[in-house]
């Protein structure tokens, strides 16, 4: 028993990554808070489930543009410098946020434009963040790295959540957006101190526009040559529109379970329970040999989960349906992480990652807003039902056309050459 707690933990026996998954596990618990209470937020400021679906849809042109041109930038410069500057815009903003609800002058509209800025500075970074992983540990330990770092988020998800529903009723917003920003600083230290090379990358024909969008049609390329990534992206890319539920929670928290805002940091832990649940079975257990597989049924189980949220009237059902579809979304995400991490190569990590960010997170916000908008025309239950259902007809369709998944297996990808801890 000893010996498997070695091994799941071994990549936390690397300083660097230990370091920076001490810092990122911080900062996913302010930003878990700040999430919730920035929808709670809102909605208490226009009580319209709809503006809960402009959140998503102000994010989608920063998303869209700064995932590509950041992935671009990790392969152009100091991934360190990168992660330092958007984290540091990252703390101003959750600042601002916390001095104008303080001052009580937040109205919705300074909301939406501090979440665009938001979105521009996180997804500069993602692709940063995402490819110094492999710098940080060897090439053999970065599937346990990913789903320890899954596992903490996951932890930090529990009681960010939690923690900012009864922040919120005993100290107000203001005291949820100071928490955020502080956290930010643990990544910055976390990364200054780290001693692996995060400054040396392939350094691309010149930092101009025109070389930043050379380098992402080469990522785009790179993408198109391995089918097991385009599946992954198109696998990503539908269920977060279809599936995603959480934005709907103050409705489900205030309107229809009528919980309040405690009810409401629970609802919103609930997933992360699962998902601390999903990332300690893939930390502590073998890797799976059928990676595609492990995708495909985790999706058909979370679509499951999320048709059972969207019909439930009972506050407990509701909260084991999230549960459930935490662990179900961790396992698939943990195994689409890993992936393209160990299929791209270290001069195309970042632009890899940046594709897969551009994806990922354009589809969480189209996600959001369509479930906004849905659930203004049919109500919230009809969109979390029908999201739920699209994700089950999507893992069914793949399954049964898509052999490149099922039969993709981690040992068919050649080895590259270890990173020196």
């Amino acid at each position: 028993m000893a010996g498997n707690r070695d091994s799941a933990l071994a990549a936390l026996r690397v300083r660097d990554f230990r370091l920076y998954w001490f810092g990122m596990t911080l900062s996913r618990l302010g930003t878990a808070m700040q999430v919730m209470a920035i929808a709670w937020h809102i909605y208490l400021l226009t009580r319209e489930p709809l503006s809960l679906g402009l959140i998503g849809l102000v994010q989608v042109g920063p998303v869209m543009a700064f995932s590509l041109l950041g992935g671009a930038w990790a392969d152009a410069m100091s991934r360190r410098r990168l992660i330092l500057v958007t984290q540091g815009a990252l703390l101003v903003l959750s600042a601002t946020l916390a001095a104008i609800t303080f001052n009580g002058v937040a109205t919705a509209w300074m909301l939406y434009v501090i979440i665009f800025l938001q979105a521009i500075a996180s997804s500069a970074g993602g692709g940063a963040q995402a490819a110094i992983v492999p710098s940080l540990v060897p090439r053999e330990l970065i599937p346990n790295a990913i789903a320890i770092k899954n596992l903490s988020w996951s932890v930090a998800g529990i009681a960010g959540p939690a923690l900012g529903g009864l922040f919120i009723a005993h100290l107000g917003l203001q005291s949820v957006y100071l928490c955020d920003a502080v956290s930010f600083l643990a990544v910055v230290a976390a990364v200054l101190a780290a001693r692996a090379n995060l400054d040396t990358v392939e350094t691309l024909a010149g930092n101009s526009v025109r070389a930043s969008l050379a380098a992402i049609r080469d990522g785009f390329a790179f993408m198109r040559g391995n089918p097991v990534l385009l599946n992954l992206i198109m696998l990503d890319f539908v269920a977060v529109i279809f599936g995603e539920a959480r934005t709907l929670l103050p409705v489900f928290a205030k309107d229809i379970l009528m919980v309040g805002p405690e009810g409401l940091g629970l609802l919103a832990g609930a997933p992360a329970v699962g998902a601390a649940i999903g990332a300690g079975l893939l930390t502590f257990l073998r890797p799976p040999r059928w990676p595609g597989r492990v995708i495909l049924l985790s999706i058909l189980v979370y679509g499951l989960c999320t048709v059972v949220f969207g019909a439930s009237h009972w506050f407990w059902l509701s909260w084991v349906a999230l549960l459930g579809g935490g662990v179900a979304d961790t396992i698939s995400m943990t195994q689409r992480q890993v992936i393209p991490q160990i299929i791209a190569t270290e001069a195309m990590r970042g632009r890899v990652s940046g594709i897969n960010l551009f994806f990922a997170n354009t589809g969480n916000q189209l996600g959001e807003f369509e479930a906004g908008a849905v659930a203004h025309w049919l109500g919230a239950r009809a969109s979390v039902v029908c999201g739920g259902l699209v994700c089950v007809l999507l893992a069914l369709g793949v399954s049964w056309r898509g052999r490149t998944m099922w039969d993709f297996t981690i040992e068919s990808v050649p080895e590259a050459a270890p990173v020196t801890p």
